[in-house]
C-alpha cells in the first residue's frame, strides 16, 4: 500500500479510532515501511490545520465541502496540507497520486477537479494565506495556526487575547517524541539526541512511536522535567493514583512499585498502574489526573481540538471537582494531593482548586519552588508548564495538603 492510499483510507476512519495514529495502523496494516513517513506526514498535516485547508477549498473551488463527493473532499484537504507544508516534495508527483487515486475509484470528475486545484494552489493559495498573516485579527490567526473557534474562545478567556495568540503559535508547532531507553538507545534506527534539561531523556524527530522496541517509553520532557519537584512532596512513601493517568505517571512512584489505581470506571488500566478498589485506609499521597479537554496536548493529538465542545467544560469540571474532593477525603492528615491535568483552559484548572478549597476548610495549596524557565503560577492556584518546544506538552499541576 502507498502512503496517498493510506492517508486519505486513515482520514476517512478517524472517527472509528481514539488517535490519528491508531487509525492509520488499523487501516493501513500492509502499508510499506518506506511510505510510512509521507503517510504519517501527511495525515497529521491535514488533521493539525483542518479548518484551513477548508477554507483554501472554498475559496479555490468556490463551492463548500458539503458539495464535494467525499472521497473528493477528502482529496482536496489532505492534497492542499502537502503541497502546502511539504515544499521539499515534488507537488506534480503528489497531485498525480491524489488523482491516480480518484480516478481507480472512477470519480473522473473529482480526478480533474483535484488536479487543477492543488495545481492552482502554489500561485492563489499562497495569497489567501499571506493575507490571513497579515491580518491582526484574532480569528485570522486561529484559522492559519488550525485552532477551533470554540478552542480560541476558551483559550481567550482563560489568557486573555495576547496570550491566546502565543499560546495558539505554540501548539501550531510541529510536536516530536522524547523517550526513556531502557538499555542501549542505538538498537533502533531512529536518531535520538541527549535532552539539555533531563538526564536520561532522548529527543527525536519521530510523530509515532510505532515499531520500536518496548524499551522505548514516550515521555513529554514537560512531565520529566515536572515530576522530580512533585517527588520531594511524597518523602519515599507508597501513594495511590486516581483518575486516568498517562502511563508517565507511574514514574511518580519512589521505589518504583507498580501504582494502585481507582478511576472510577470500567476502562483499560494503563501500563504501571493496577487496578484498586477506593481505598479503605487513609494514605500519605494520591496523584489525581482525571479526564480533561487535553487542550495541552493539541499539538500532538489535533484529532482532540476538533472533538473539543466548550460547553462539555461544565461536566468535566465538575467531574473533576468530585474526584479531587474524593482524593482529599481519603488522605491522612498532612497527606497531599497532586493535581494534574493536561489542559490549558482555567474552567478545568484554577476554578476546579478554588472550588475544592473553597468547600473545604482541612485543606490548603502547597506551594512548590519551581523553575521560572519551567513553569509560572496559575491565577492564583496551581502552576502551568507551556508547550514551549516540539517535546513539551501543556500541563496544569497544583499540590494541595489536609491539615493536620
Amino acid at each position: 500500500m502507498r502512503a496517498v492510499e493510506a492517508s486519505l483510507l486513515a482520514w476517512r476512519a478517524l472517527g472509528r479510532h481514539r488517535t490519528w495514529g491508531q487509525a492509520l495502523r488499523a487501516e493501513a496494516p500492509d502499508l510499506e515501511s518506506c511510505e510510512r513517513p509521507l503517510a504519517e506526514s501527511l495525515l497529521f498535516r491535514a488533521l493539525r490545520r483542518r479548518a484551513l485547508w477548508l477554507f483554501l477549498t472554498s475559496r479555490l473551488s468556490r463551492r463548500g465541502i458539503r458539495e464535494l463527493s467525499p472521497s473528493t473532499g477528502d482529496a482536496l484537504i489532505i492534497g492542499l496540507a502537502g503541497v502546502v507544508e511539504m515544499p521539499l516534495m515534488t507537488p506534480r508527483s503528489l497531485v498525480n497520486a491524489f488523482v491516480q487515486r480518484l480516478s481507480l475509484q472512477g470519480e473522473a470528475g473529482g480526478a480533474r477537479l483535484v488536479n487543477g486545484l492543488l495545481r492552482r494552489c502554489h500561485e492563489e493559495g499562497i495569497g489567501h494565506l499571506s493575507k490571513l498573516r497579515e491580518s491582526g485579527d484574532l480569528r485570522d490567526q486561529a484559522l492559519l495556526c488550525g485552532f477551533p473557534d470554540e478552542g480560541l474562545s476558551a483559550l481567550r478567556d482563560s489568557w486573555g487575547v495576547h496570550e491566546a495568540r502565543r499560546l495558539m503559535k505554540l501548539l501550531a508547532m510541529r510536536p516530536s517524541l522524547s523517550f526513556r531507553v531502557t538499555g542501549d538507545p542505538s538498537v533502533s534506527e531512529l536518531r535520538l539526541w541527549p535532552s539539555p534539561h533531563v538526564k536520561g531523556l532522548w529527543r527525536s524527530s519521530a510523530l509515532l512511536s510505532d515499531g520500536l522496541p518496548s524499551s522505548y517509553v514516550s515521555q513529554s520532557e514537560s512531565s520529566a522535567r515536572l515530576l522530580p519537584y512533585l517527588q520531594e512532596r511524597l518523602s519515599g512513601r507508597e501513594g495511590f493514583c486516581f483518575g486516568k493517568p498517562q502511563e508517565e505517571g507511574r514514574l511518580l512512584s519512589p521505589r518504583g512499585q507498580v501504582l494502585p489505581l481507582w478511576s472510577g470506571d470500567e476502562g483499560a488500566i494503563p501500563r504501571g498502574f493496577r487496578k484498586a478498589s477506593l481505598p479503605t485506609e487513609p494514605l500519605p499521597w494520591i496523584f489525581v489526573e482525571p479526564s480533561c479537554s487535553e487542550s495541552g496536548c493539541w499539538a500532538r493529538l489535533p484529532e482532540r481540538k476538533w472533538a473539543f465542545r466548550r460547553n462539555r467544560l461544565v461536566e468535566l469540571a465538575r467531574e473533576q471537582e468530585e474526584l479531587l474532593s474524593t482524593a482529599l477525603d481519603h488522605l491522612l492528615p498532612g497527606g497531599v494531593a497532586i493535581y494534574r491535568t493536561r489542559s490549558l483552559f482555567k474552567e478545568e484548572n484554577e476554578q476546579v482548586v478554588a472550588r475544592v478549597l473553597a468547600a473545604r476548610r482541612d485543606s490548603v495549596e502547597w506551594a512548590v519552588d519551581l523553575p521560572r524557565d519551567l513553569a509560572r503560577r496559575g491565577r492564583p492556584w496551581g502552576y502551568y508548564v507551556l508547550p514551549e518546544s516540539p517535546w513539551a506538552d501543556g500541563t496544569f499541576v497544583a499540590v494541595l495538603v489536609r491539615r493536620s
